[in-house]
C-alpha cells in the first residue's frame, strides 16, 4: 500500500540489501553456498548473480554460512515463538540481554520444525562459537536451551516417573546432533539424580571418582612387577584380612547379563563373566582415598597392614579393566580408559555412586543386577565389600591400553584352584580371617 513505502525505506536506511530471487534481504544474511532453505532466517544467493560474486561479497555477503549465523537463526525463532523477547540494552553499557518472555511459547510449524533440525545438524559439523546460546525443540516442538534439555537413550524408561521431571529433545533431533550442541543424556540425569554429592562432567549430582594418577600406561608397567597368577588373589586376601574381615568368598559368575539398560552403550563389553570376591569388612573414609590412589603405596602411613590397597591391588588389571566394588551405602567403578563409564575422564576416571537411597536397579537393572551376589541386593546398605572384576574379553582387549590378551572363565577357575591349594599356608599370616 502507500504507506508501506515509507516503512520499508525507514527500516532499510544504511542497510545493504541483495536481491535473493523474490526480494531484498539484507546482505549479512545471504550466502552463495547453502542446501538449505531457511528463509526468511538466511537465504542463498540465486545463481545468476554468481558472475557478481566479488562485488556481492564485498557488499556484506558471505561465501556460505558460519555457526554464527546458524546460532543466531536458532535465537531468532525463539524470540519468534515467544521463548525469549526481543533483546534490550536498558543498561545503557552496551552489553544486550535476552529475558524470558511473558507469554506461553509457541510450538514451532512444520516448516520451522524442518529448518531447526537442518540448522541443528549443519551446526554440529562445524567449531561452536564461544558462549554461544543454542536452541532445540522439546518433544512438544517449542524451543529451549539445548542444556535444559536431555536427548532419549533410555527409551526402557518411556513412562515411568523416574524421568517425568526430564524434559527431552524433539525425537528428530539424533543424539549425537544433541550430544554435540550440548544437550545432556537422559541416562547421566538419571545417574547424577541418583547420586549424593556427585558432579558427572557438567551435570550436577555425581561425584567424579578415580584413580587420579592412573594413566593406562602406567597400569601397564605396574602389572609387569606383579606376575599373573594367585598372588593377584592373595592381594585381596591381604587386604581383607588388614581391614578387620573375618570372612572371605570367591565366586566366578558365568552369566553374560544384557546389555539393554546400562549405564552407557560402550559398558556393554563389561557385561560378560566376572570374578567377584566379598568380605564382611565396610570401606572406611581413609580406604575410598587409598584405593583411588595408584602413585603411592597407602603401607607406608600404616605398617601394621599387609597390603591395604597399596600398589598391589591394581594386580587386579591383569584381567580386568573396569574393577568395582560396592562397600556400604556406594558403588565405585573405576574406568584407567575413561571411554566406558559416562561422564568420566582421564583427571578423574571414575565413579562413587551412593545407591542406597536411589532407584538405580529400577533405572538401569542390566548395569546393576551383576552385582546380585553373595548378599548384595543393590537396594539396601550392604554391610561388606563386594568387589565385580568383569572378564576382559577378546573385545575389550583389542581396544586395551592396558592389557591386550583375554582372560576367559577357564583361566579364573584355574586360578581359584590355584589360590585354593595355597590357602592353608597364606592363612598362618592372617590376623583375622580363619
Amino acid at each position: 500500500g502507500p504507506h508501506e513505502a515509507p516503512v520499508a525505506r525507514g527500516m532499510l536506511h544504511g542497510t545493504r540489501c541483495v536481491w535473493v530471487g523474490n526480494g531484498f534481504a539484507p546482505a549479512g544474511k545471504v550466502a552463495f553456498k547453502g542446501s538449505l532453505d531457511l528463509s526468511p532466517w538466511l537465504y542463498v544467493m540465486p545463481a545468476e548473480l554468481a558472475p557478481f560474486k566479488v562485488l556481492l561479497l564485498s557488499y556484506g555477503a558471505a561465501d556460505g554460512f558460519s555457526a554464527v549465523q546458524y546460532c543466531s537463526v536458532l535465537q531468532d525463532m525463539a524470540e519468534a515463538t515467544g521463548v525469549t523477547m526481543q533483546p534490550s540494552d536498558a543498561s545503557g553499557d552496551g552489553l544486550t540481554s535476552v529475558a524470558p518472555s511473558p507469554q506461553p511459547p509457541q510450538p514451532l510449524t512444520e516448516v520451522q520444525l524442518g529448518q531447526v533440525v537442518a540448522v541443528a545438524q549443519a551446526l554440529a559439523d562445524l567449531t561452536l562459537p564461544g558462549g554461544a546460546t543454542i536452541y532445540l525443540p522439546d518433544e512438544r516442538g517449542v524451543l529451549a536451551r539445548a542444556g535444559d534439555l536431555a536427548f532419549n537413550d533410555a527409551p526402557w524408561l518411556a513412562g515411568q516417573p523416574s524421568s517425568a521431571f526430564v524434559r527431552l529433545v524433539h525425537p528428530r533431533i539424533s543424539a549425537h546432533v544433541a550430544a554435540r550442541l550440548g544437550t545432556p543424556s537422559l541416562r547421566r540425569l538419571l545417574l547424577a539424580a541418583s547420586a549424593d554429592s556427585m558432579a558427572l562432567g557438567t551435570v550436577g549430582g555425581a561425584e567424579a571418582f578415580g584413580q587420579s594418577e592412573a594413566l593406562t600406561t602406567r597400569l601397564r608397567h605396574i602389572i609387569s612387577d606383579y606376575p599373573e597368577g594367585p598372588g593377584v588373589l592373595m592381594e585381596l586376601l591381604q587386604n581383607a584380612d588388614d581391614a578387620g574381615a573375618t570372612s572371605l568368598e570367591l565366586m566366578l559368575d558365568d552369566t553374560t547379563y544384557p546389555s539393554g539398560s546400562i549405564l552407557s552403550p560402550a559398558m556393554a563389553v563389561w557385561q560378560g563373566p566376572a570374578l567377584l570376591v566379598a568380605n564382611d569388612a565396610l570401606f572406611s573414609p581413609s580406604d575410598f582415598a587409598n584405593i583411588s590412589r595408584i602413585g603411592q603405596d597407602s603401607k607406608a602411613s600404616r605398617p601394621t597392614s599387609i597390603g591395604r590397597f597399596g600398589l598391589g591391588f591394581n594386580a587386579v588389571y591383569h584381567f580386568t579393566d573396569l574393577p568395582s566394588f560396592v562397600s556400604g551405602d556406594y558403588l565405585v567403578i573405576f574406568d584407567p580408559h575413561a571411554k566406558y563409564l559416562p561422564g568420566v575422564s582421564a583427571a578423574q576416571p571414575g565413579l562413587k555412586i551412593a545407591f542406597a537411597r536411589a532407584q538405580l536397579l529400577q533405572q538401569f537393572p542390566d548395569a546393576f543386577t551383576p552385582f546380585n551376589h553373595l548378599g548384595c541386593t543393590m537396594q539396601e546398605r550392604f554391610m561388606g565389600t563386594l568387589f565385580r572384576f568383569p572378564l576382559r574379553g577378546p573385545t575389550a582387549a583389542a581396544a586395551s591400553d592396558i592389557k591386550t590378551s583375554p582372560t576367559s572363565s577357564a583361566d579364573v577357575a584355574a586360578l581359584l584352584d590355584s589360590f585354593r591349594r595355597q590357602l592353608p599356608s597364606a592363612l598362618l599370616f592372617l590376623k583375622n580371617i580363619r
